[in-house]
């Protein structure tokens, strides 16, 4: 009984960060570090004292969104870092937890963007997208796809985030909407309540998470089966400076249950991404990795 425990549990696992089978089998014949020393390893974000002033008007939430996409869509090319945490839990306690820390630069004129850096400081991660195509590793083997196939990778969960970003085009402040002036910057908070009336975004976000699990799961040859996968929480807290409406940075948590072969798991997703400033350099990815597939 032990034994199948342990082998249901590393089936399990294989849907945290892996973009295919070849990776996770890569990863497992290293010993695995317990989620206690993961944790201990890393920075714990610093806080910055704040005093926070009275909610503003919905009208303000209009304008405050409406001007920080306009100044990111002048924007050639940004630099930025990426922090984030997945956690895997079941009724029995924590299963799994991954730390994600990674630089990135964008330019928007090639439709270009480059990641990379590390997952629990010791796994190396890099992904390169151009235009509607991503190379990205967690070995030493480059794998392409298209950005519309899913998976359970870091560049999802950025993926994920940005989703979010668009639907604020179209947004309506008075549902789970509380914006706030805090030392310079303003602070949109979104809740549950927002994704909620969101339901095109909820659906998206519901149906990505869906099938990056189970392409996941079958990319590893397993016969587990996922379903009925449910967002149960969610916030976002996008802070952008008052002085040029640029964003400071964003921050997503997302909370979802779903099935596997009849036992319930739940995942938390935080992802953070900061931003560093203005990114004019070329950008092209190197031909030895398209030339790699």
């Amino acid at each position: 009984m032990k034994r199948y425990f342990l082998q249901y549990t590393s089936m399990i696992m294989l849907v945290l960060f892996s973009t295919g089978c070849s990776l996770w089998m890569d990863w497992i014949k290293e010993e695995e570090k317990k989620p206690e020393e993961v944790i201990k390893d890393q920075e714990a974000p610093k806080k910055t004292a704040i005093t926070t002033s009275a909610m503003i008007n919905d009208e303000k939430v209009v304008e405050v969104l409406t001007k920080a996409r306009q100044k990111d869509e002048q924007s050639k090319g940004h630099s930025f870092s990426i922090r984030g945490t997945q956690t895997l839990t079941n009724k029995e306690g924590l299963i799994n937890q991954n730390q994600i820390s990674l630089t990135g630069h964008e330019k928007r004129e090639t439709e270009t963007l480059h990641l990379i850096g590390t997952i629990n400081t010791s796994k190396n991660y890099e992904a390169w997208k151009i235009h509607n195509l991503l190379y990205e590793r967690m070995t030493s083997d480059w794998l392409k796809r298209d950005l519309v196939k899913a998976k359970r990778s870091p560049f999802d969960m950025y993926l994920i985030l940005h989703k979010v970003l668009d639907s604020l085009k179209h947004t309506d402040p008075k549902k789970g909407f509380i914006l706030q002036e805090e030392d310079g910057h303003f602070v949109v908070s979104a809740s549950k309540q927002y994704l909620e009336h969101s339901s095109t975004t909820q659906k998206e976000i519901t149906s990505q998470i869906y099938h990056g699990l189970k392409t996941t799961l079958a990319e590893s040859n397993s016969t587990l089966k996922v379903n009925n996968v449910l967002i149960t929480d969610f916030s976002l807290d996008y802070t952008i400076r008052q002085k040029d409406y640029q964003y400071s940075n964003i921050k997503m948590t997302l909370t979802y249950d779903y099935v596997l072969n009849d036992k319930i798991f739940t995942m938390q997703e935080t992802i953070e991404k900061i931003h560093k400033g203005a990114f004019n350099e070329d950008l092209v990815i190197p031909k030895e990795i398209v030339n790699h597939q």
